[in-house]
Parts: C-alpha cells; structure tokens; sequence
C-alpha cells in the first residue's frame, strides 16, 4: 500500500539539526536517518536536537511537512517507521506523551518502569515487521506477557505510575492499532486479542487517577474494536473516554472533547445508535467550528455521514459542500470521506449526473491514498456499484462489486459485517432481474450474520431483512415472508420515526412485497404511508414517486381493479417520461411488466 505521504510530493531538503560537525549522538541519529524517509528523517532529527522534552505534534507535522496540511495518520506512520529504526538500533527510545507529542532520550536515560516495558515495546516493533514469519507467534506471546505484566496492580509510585502508563500507551500505539486507521492490518490474532481485552478490563483499576492515560487507553481500545466490527463495544469506550477527558483541566480540553465526539459520532452511526449519535455529531461539529479545531472537518464530515444515514440528503450535502469547498485546510483522507458520502447523498436527491462524478472521484482517490486493495477502496468500488445497479446499469455495477467483494474478503474476511455489503447489492440485482431464489441465498445467511454481530434491531438489518421477505414474497413463501415483514416493520420503526425520507424507501419496499403476497390492504396503507413521507421528505419530482405509481398499478392489478390499476399506470409512465432518470432506471422495467400484465389480463375471456 502506498504512503501516504507521498501523495503530496516535497522538494529536497537537508532535516533540520543534521548539518554541520554536531556530537556524536547527532551522529549516531544521522546513522539511524539515513534508513529513514525525508519527512520521517527530518521529524527524527527535531526529536534528537530536543531529547528528553516533549515535542508538540504540530512542531513534528511541521517539521515534516513544512507549510502543508497534513493528516495526523501521517505523523503516526513517521513514528512507527521511526520506532522501527531504533529498535534495530537499540540505542534510543521514543515514547508518547499522551496529549502533547513525544519523547526521544538515549535508553539507558528513557523515562520508563522496567526493562520489560522497553523490552516490550522493541519486541512489539520487531513483531510488525515480521508478521508473516513464524517467529511473529514467539513475539505475540512476549507482547501478551508483557501486557500482563503492565496490567498488573503495583506499588502505587507517582512518578512510576505516570511512566508506566506512558509506557503503556506506547505499547498500544500508532503502529499496532493505527488510530487513524480503522481498517490498520491490526492482524485478529487470539493474544494481541488478549492484549486488548485484558486492557478494556483492568485499565480503570490499573491507572486510577491517571485520567489522561485512561482517555488515550479507551481511544486505542474503541478504534481495536471498531476495525473488529464490533461498534457497541467502540462506543462504549469512547463514552468512557469523555467522562474521564471531562476531569481534566488543561488549555486543550475543549479541542480534546471536539475529537471524541467526532469519533464517538462515527462509531454510534455505525452502531445503529442513530438517535444519541444525532446529538453528539451536531456538538462536536459546533464546538469544533467555534474553537476551529483541527478536528473540525473530522466532526463535519462525520455529521455529514450521519445526515446521510438518517435520510437528511439534502442537509448531508450542503455541509459536505462545506467541506469540499475548502481548498486549503482539509486534509486528503476527509475530502474521500466528503466526496463519498456526498455521492451517497445527492444519489438520494436524483442528481444522478453530479452523484456519478463524485463516486468516480472517490474512487480514485481512495486508490491514490490508500492503494487498490485497502478496505476504504473495497468501499469506494461497493458503493459505486451500489449505485450503478440502482440506476439498472448492471453490467458495470457487477464489476464494480465484484472488485470490491475481492478486497474485502482479502483485508477484512468473509464474515465481517461490512465485506458482505456488495453481496447486498447483488441480491438487489438479483431482484430487479426477477432471480428471487439468487437474492434469497445471498440475503438469508446475510441476516444470520447480521443479527448475531449487529442485533435485529440494527438499521443496516432491517435492509437485509427487508429485502429477504421480497425475496421470499416473489417466490410464493407468503407466512415467511409475512413473518419477516412484521418483525421488520416494528424493529424499524423507532429507526424511520420523524425521517421521512428514510422511511419513504422503507415504506415503499414493504407495500410492494405486501403486494407480492397479496395482502392489498396493507399494501395499499403502507403505500400512502411512503406517499406522504416522500412529500415531506424531497422537495420537487422524486422519480420515487413514479415508483409509487407503479407500485400501486401493480397492487391494483392483482386486486382485480383495472381501472385503477390503468390511471396509477399512467401516472407512474407520465412521472417517468418528466424525470431525469436514465432510460436503465428499474422503473422503466417495472412499467414494461405492468403493460404485460395489463395485455394477459385483457387476453383473457
């Protein structure tokens, strides 16, 4: 994968602090340098010119890339390359200070609790380096003992305990659980898993009244979590987090609160946790905005995401808008974020044209930051074909999901929750298509899965179940598929309360599988529940509308009203012929099957 420092390339330069005839240890860091990047080089030499001080991370940032705006995952990317070099070496040592930066001094002067610790922490560098070795499982071993060690209640030593903590931190660092990173290659190996979770359980006792080293812990455990699928758990550490960041009282705590909730807002979304994640997105996006936090654009694209997924489109675009606006302060990696779920937003509105542009410069740019083969990548290509096959461009959306189904199950596995969302895509396909029994054998191991990692009551499980009674609708399993219909219906209903345009799909989905099923009445209920949440929902001709109508000509078909079915018809051709949607949009389908109803009806004696 490339670096993503290289996506903005800098002219030579000679690093600070390395010119002219310096002491030896100068010399002994020039050594160590010369293995290392420009950037990573130059922030090593700042952090040897001031040894055994703290170095701001903004001083680093700048240091390594002077009057640029760079991301913090780039500065963690440096210090792990860094640590990797002086592990080798073993002559220094470099350690986090939680909230401020970090500390280079010789080892036999670093600030730490025992030689285990350091030794740890060398063992750890050299572990990454050599995962796919077979001495990688004697390491992992050493990093689970040394954890335990760590976590083990001790003497109560002030200075020792704020060492020991540091030293902690260190060992949960950048180049273990990126933080930056939710999908870090952090490999799901049962003792780094251990590592982990003997941390979530012993760190309140272990650092108690250390709530600066408690809220770095939580951070580093939620963000594990997280790459691990499980975002209950994420946020539940990142509300344990803000309480502890809520007891200290330093200058930064304003701006530390702002990236908590950022990160918080992000993990609740993916939760399912819609409601408490609105309330915490709008205040980090405001106090952010107000402080001009460097997290600011973090908290607004993650409220973007959050708008988006609660079925404000329209909102959810005009801030990302905000975002890409700006032409100087945002980093690479929130421009992807903004342009995505921008893409995902207008593609609700009907801006077809303008969602397309988006999704293929999403794309692109995840492969320049990340590569072809990082699981944000494996997004970009999902959500794209995602919406190509909504448009009924099915051929390049097979491609398109085909692409990403390969990354996912390579980077993250079969069995994570987000490597089956192309599957998802292909069983709507599937269903558009008229191939029932395809999009049933991808959508009922899907719900399993689903509802053992996510619970029934998950947004993102409501889909799948939703679509899986459709499945089972058109193949003439009426109890099965009416079973799911009302559990959906219920569980979902917190979800969809007070967001029309959310619920508009919801609604429309059931009326058509009520349809299949042929129970008409509810059909024809929930229709004009989804006629009436379009109309708050969207402003102006929603091709959903047109959807709406055929739906109804099909509910009315199969009632025996001709009459009726005729004028919903009409109107859905009428909608249809006035829209900008493109000639392969499913309606268009939809409508073809109506008159070829129509014509057998009328066949008939």
């Amino acid at each position: 994968m490339p670096d993503r420092n290289t996506i903005q390339p800098t002219p030579e330069r000679t690093p600070p602090g390395t010119g002219g005839t310096g002491s030896s240890s100068h010399s002994d860091v020039r050594v160590l340098a010369s293995g290392l990047d420009q950037s990573a080089a130059a922030i090593l030499a700042l952090l040897r010119a001031r040894a055994g001080s703290c170095v701001g991370k903004d001083e680093l940032l700048q240091a390594g890339w002077p009057d640029r705006i760079v991301h913090e995952n780039s500065l963690a990317k440096a210090i792990g390359r860094i640590r990797q070099v002086l592990a080798d070496d073993g002559t220094f040592a470099l350690e986090a200070v939680y909230g401020h930066g970090y500390r280079l001094d010789r080892v036999k002067e670093a600030v730490g609790t025992s030689a285990t610790i350091s030794g740890a922490i060398a063992a750890r560098s050299h572990w990454w380096r050599t995962w796919t070795m077979p001495m990688a499982l004697v390491s992992i071993a050493a990093i689970a003992l040394a954890a335990v060690v760590l976590l083990t209640p001790d003497k109560p030593v002030a200075r020792a305990g704020n060492a020991e903590a540091d030293a902690l931190l260190a060992f949960l660092s950048e180049d273990l659980i990126l933080p930056t990173d939710p999908y870090a290659p952090v490999p799901t190996n049962p003792a780094l898993r251990d590592v982990v979770e003997r941390t979530a359980e012993s760190m309140d006792e272990r650092f108690a009244g250390q709530p600066g080293a408690l809220v770095a812990l939580n951070i580093l455990v939620a963000k594990a979590f997280s790459g691990w699928g499980e975002y209950d758990r994420a946020v539940n550490h990142l509300t344990s987090a803000r309480l502890h960041a809520q007891g200290l009282a330093d200058d930064e705590n304003a701006a530390r609160l702002v990236e908590i909730d950022a990160l918080a807002c992000q993990q609740m979304r993916l939760a399912g946790q819609t409601r408490g994640a609105e309330q915490t997105c709008n205040e980090a996006a405001r106090q952010g905005t107000r402080l001009a936090s460097p997290h600011r654009f973090m908290a607004l694209v993650n409220l973007g995401k959050l708008q988006f997924e609660v079925g404000r489109y329209a909102e959810a675009a005009a801030n990302l808008d905000r975002i890409l606006d700006n032409q100087s302060d945002v980093s690479p990696e929130i421009r992807a974020d903004a342009l995505w779920f921008r893409a995902l937003a207008l593609r609700k509105l009907a801006r077809f044209d303008e969602a397309e542009a988006d999704f293929a410069a999403h794309l692109a740019q995840r492969e320049a930051l990340h590569g072809k083969d990082h699981p944000l990548t494996a997004w970009a290509h999902s959500d794209y074909g995602d919406f190509l096959a909504y448009v009924g461009d099915y051929d390049r959306a097979r491609a398109e999901l085909a692409s990403a189904q390969t990354i996912f199950d390579r980077r993250l596995g079969a069995d994570h929750v987000e490597s089956r969302s192309p599957a998802y895509s292909l069983a709507l396909i599937h269903l558009n298509e008229g191939a029932a029994d395809k999009a049933e054998a991808i959508l009922a191991p899907m719900l399993t899965l689903y509802s053992a990692k996510l619970g029934r009551d998950h947004f993102w499980t409501a889909y799948v179940m939703t679509e899986l009674a459709m499945a089972q609708a058109m193949q003439g399993e009426a109890d099965a598929a009416r079973q799911l219909l009302r559990e959906v219906r219920a569980s979902a209903a917190n979800e969809i309360y007070g967001r029309p345009a959310k619920a508009a799909w919801f609604h429309l989905r059931w009326a058509r599988a009520m349809a299949e099923i042929g129970d008409e009445a509810t059909a024809r209920d929930e229709l004009r529940r989804a006629r009436r949440s379009i109309a708050k929902g969207f402003t102006g001709d929603h091709p959903w509308q047109a959807r709406a109508d055929c739906i109804a000509a099909r509910i009315e078909q199969r009632a025996g009203d001709p009459d009726a079915a005729r004028t919903a018809r009409a109107s859905c051709e009428a909608r249809l012929a006035a829209s900008n949607v493109p000639g392969t949009y499913p309606v268009h389908a939809d409508l073809v099957r109506l008159k070829v109803v129509r014509d057998m009806q009328m066949m008939r004696p």
